[in-house]
């Protein structure tokens, strides 16, 4: 205060607390994780480290790109009391979506703050399997360029990713048209988690590693769930797209039916969800010569009985093209799978209520070598060509008779007609083998063009035909 007094006197006095030093970092998340959902909301697990002496640590969620908070997580105290110079903590029920981010500070010096890179909470998914899957995450330009544009809200982490990184256009087909067709459907972050082993076997060790053999798990495997494990406990589905190393390895369709399972099994253990949805894929095709009508026959035989399990999904893909190798796809072939596979997905979580193609119901003998096949549609509601079908294998005591033609009679009815009649009732296969001919193969209206399933065989049924006749005079009355 001024005074008029004489002498030495304080005029002023202004008080000044100086800024603490110190800083503050945001470990995890990293830029691009998303945290799995459980119903509408989810958990972000925060840690960090900081220096100097915060009397408590607060944090908030916001929106991201800016300082709006999500509703319920504005600034409040995460860390009473802040030792050892670590800290961690969660925002629980955090509402699904995204992208946000974390932002923390110390609560007696608040320019001591950080913001993390894009967060989110929404549905992961897990693809296994060996190289038709491996390649969805691989960086090698194998089957050229997709020339899709990933969804912003598209992440891929595990084995080869060496981040929660957005999937490389160039190479990543399979994967951006399976997340975009996610994220589209479900409008929050999708994760999907790379815990593919390239050339890996089921039932027996090849070229890579085995996934598991009598009940305990291999390399392969292994190394998925250390994948999954490093960047959440739960998932929301897992894929498999694997069997060619075991067809060409004589692997049975019991055993490998019963490593299947017991490998599901140990998923399911490890992420804690008896009922985890599975959505499998039965072989392509495989013009390479690496195996054989009967072991391959066996493979997509045990794939198709599990797909009969519960909160099993099938996807098949027999019609998709080939590289020049003969045994992966092309880029459009990982395309259309990458979708196939989405829409099973999306049914096992309940968003869709159809995703498969065309199946044989019946097949009916009409004469010595007529016979009706009848199908059950399920995305679709009918079905092309209407003539000259191909991919159909007819035996009489396991001998192949041929087919001369195969017409639409109906949406829901294909007319074989063979080239001898047999001696009994026949065997109708469709996509039999490791090559069979999908020069005119039968696909559905649906919009992801869905084939014929695969099948094991039906057996023709001879139907019987009665007539009634009423016998009556010229004035109509009965007779007896």
């Amino acid at each position: 205060t001024t005074s008029d007094s004489a002498g030495t006197h304080i005029d002023s006095l202004i008080a000044d607390s100086p800024a603490v030093s110190g800083t503050i970092n945001i470990a995890n998340p990293v830029g691009g994780k998303i945290h799995q959902r459980s119903g509408t909301t989810g958990t972000i697990s925060v840690s960090g480290t900081y220096t100097g002496t915060p009397t408590t640590i607060e944090a908030r969620l916001v929106l991201d790109g800016t300082n709006t908070p999500v509703s319920g997580f504005d600034w409040a105290v995460k860390d009473a009391a802040p030792s050892g110079s670590a800290y961690s903590f969660s925002f629980s029920s955090a509402p699904q979506g995204g992208w946000y981010n974390v932002q923390v500070r110390h609560s007696n010096d608040t320019a001591v703050n950080s913001t993390s890179g894009k967060v989110g909470v929404g549905a992961l998914f897990v693809v296994d399997g060996q190289s038709n899957a491996w390649l969805w995450f691989s960086p090698t330009a194998y089957a050229g360029d997709s020339s899709l544009t990933p969804n912003s809200l598209l992440r891929i982490a595990g084995i080869q990713p060496t981040a929660w990184d957005v999937p490389a256009t160039a190479t990543m087909n399979a994967a951006i048209a399976c997340g975009n067709a996610l994220a589209a459907a479900l409008s929050i972050p999708v994760g999907l988690v790379d815990g593919t082993w390239n050339g890996s076997g089921l039932t027996v060790s090849s070229n890579g590693g085995q996934w598991i053999s009598g009940g305990a798990a291999g390399n392969a495997y292994t190394a998925s769930a250390a994948a999954i494990s490093a960047e959440t406990s739960s998932i929301e589905g897992c894929v498999w797209i694997q069997g060619e190393a075991d067809a060409g390895s004589s692997v049975t369709q019991s055993d490998y039916y019963t490593a299947l399972g017991q490998m599901i099994a140990l998923r399911r253990t490890d992420v804690g969800d008896a009922s985890l949805p599975y959505v499998i894929a039965t072989l392509a095709r495989d013009t390479s010569g690496t195996s054989t009508d009967t072991n391959r026959q066996n493979i997509n035989l045990a794939l198709a009985q599990k797909c009969g399990d519960a909160d099993i999904y099938r996807v098949d893909r027999y019609d998709l093209p080939l590289h020049t190798d003969g045994i992966h796809h092309t880029a459009a072939g990982f395309i259309s799978l990458g979708n196939r596979v989405a829409r099973a997905l999306l049914a096992a979580i309940g968003n869709v209520a159809t995703y498969r193609g065309p199946r044989i119901s019946s097949v009916n003998k009409i004469d010595a070598t007529t016979f009706d096949v009848n199908l059950t549609h399920d995305n679709g509601s009918d079905f092309t060509p209407a003539s000259a079908i191909t991919g159909w294998r007819v035996t009489d005591g396991g001998t192949p008779v041929t087919v001369s033609t195969a017409v639409r009679q109906s949406a829901t009815k294909v007319r074989l007609v063979l080239s001898s009649a047999p001696s009994a009732l026949p065997v109708v296969q469709y996509d039999y083998g490791m090559a069979p001919d999908i020069s005119g193969v039968l696909k559905d209206n649906s919009a992801l063009t869905l084939p014929l399933e695969f099948n094991g065989g039906v057996t023709a049924t001879a139907v019987t035909k009665t007539a009634s006749v009423n016998l009556v005079n010229n004035s109509n009355v009965a007779q007896a």
